[in-house]
C-alpha cells in the first residue's frame, strides 16, 4: 500500500499525533498536555509537507483519509497546502508571484529584505488560508475543490461534534495546538529562505544538516536539493544533495551541521527507502 516502506514512519506519526490529541481532549488532560501535543503535532505536520508533494500511498482512497486525519491534527486542509506550498512557493521560490515569500510584503525586497520574522508569523496564518480559499473558489469545476468541501465536510463536522462535547479541551488541544503549529511552520519557512542570493539552485535556501532536522524532519533540512526535485521522496534528499549540491554549495549555506554530514537517514534507511515492487 505504501509508496515507499519507511513512509510506515510517517503515517505512525500522524496517528500518534492524532490519538494523543483525542486522548487528552477525552481524558480532559490539564493545560500542559498540550505540549507533547505539539511536539508530535509538528512532526505530523512534516509529513503533511511529504504528502502533499508525493502521496504516502499508492491508493487515491488511502491518501484522502490520511490528509483528513492531518487536516483534524494541524487546522490545515491538504488542499490549502498543496496550493500554497506546491503550487505556489515551489513553482516562483520567493521571486515576483510567490506570496507565501518573506519577501512578497510592502517594504520589503528580493532577495535581500524580508519582512520582519514576527510579522511574517503571525500573519502568514491570516493571508495563506485567505488566499488558498480564493483559488479554491475560484475554481468550482476542478478537483481541488470537490476535495476541499469533502474534507471540510468530514473534519469541520468532527470538530462542531468535539467543541459541543466539551469547547475548553477543544480550543486547548486542537485550537490552540493548530496556532502554535502554524507559528512554528512559519518562522521555519522564514528561516529556510532569508539570507539567500538566489542566484542558482546552490543559493535557493539555507541548508540545516542538524541531527533534529534531518531524523526528526524527515530530512527536511535538505531544502535546495528539495527545491531542486520537490517531488523526490524524503529518504532520497540526502543522497541527491550528496552526487549534485555538496560541493558546489557555498559553505556560509550550512546551518547547524557539518559541510560534510551527508552520512544521513537517506542512507541509513536506503534498504527500506525503497519503493515496492508491483
Amino acid at each position: 500500500m505504501l509508496r515507499y516502506r519507511v513512509d510506515a514512519i510517517s503515517v505512525a506519526a500522524v496517528l500518534a499525533a492524532v490519538g494523543v490529541q483525542l486522548t487528552a481532549f477525552f481524558a480532559q488532560w490539564p493545560w500542559y498536555g498540550l505540549i507533547p501535543i505539539v511536539f508530535l503535532l509538528r512532526w505530523s505536520h512534516l509529513v503533511q509537507h511529504n504528502h502533499a508533494h508525493l502521496g504516502a500511498f499508492r491508493s487515491k482512497t488511502l491518501n484522502e483519509i490520511l490528509g483528513w486525519l492531518m487536516f483534524l491534527n494541524d487546522g490545515l486542509p491538504l488542499e490549502f497546502y498543496r496550493i500554497q506550498h506546491v503550487q505556489i512557493h515551489h513553482k516562483y521560490l520567493n521571486d515576483e508571484g510567490d506570496w507565501t515569500s518573506p519577501f512578497a510584503f510592502h517594504g520589503a525586497r528580493f532577495p535581500d529584505k524580508p519582512v520582519h520574522p514576527v510579522y511574517y508569523v503571525l500573519s502568514y496564518p491570516v493571508f495563506s488560508y485567505a488566499l488558498s480559499l480564493v483559488h479554491v473558489l475560484r475554481r468550482p469545476q476542478s478537483a481541488a475543490f470537490r476535495r476541499f468541501f469533502v474534507s471540510l465536510a468530514i473534519v469541520g463536522t468532527t470538530c462542531v461534534v468535539l467543541c459541543v462535547l466539551d469547547p475548553r479541551s477543544f480550543i486547548l488541544f486542537f485550537g490552540l495546538a493548530w496556532l502554535c503549529n502554524s507559528i512554528g511552520a512559519s518562522f521555519n519557512n522564514w528561516m529556510h529562505h532569508v539570507g539567500c542570493e538566489y542566484e542558482d539552485i546552490y543559493t535557493s535556501s539555507n541548508v540545516n544538516l542538524s541531527f533534529l532536522s534531518r531524523w526528526f524532519g524527515f530530512n527536511i533540512g535538505y531544502h535546495s536539493a528539495h527545491h531542486l526535485e520537490p517531488r523526490l521522496h524524503w529518504s532520497k534528499l540526502a543522497e541527491l544533495h550528496s552526487s549534485k549540491l555538496q560541493e558546489k554549495t557555498p559553505s556560509r549555506y550550512y546551518r547547524n551541521g557539518p559541510r560534510g554530514q551527508a552520512a544521513t537517514l537517506s542512507a541509513a534507511t536506503a534498504e527500506i527507502g525503497r519503493p515496492r515492487q508491483t
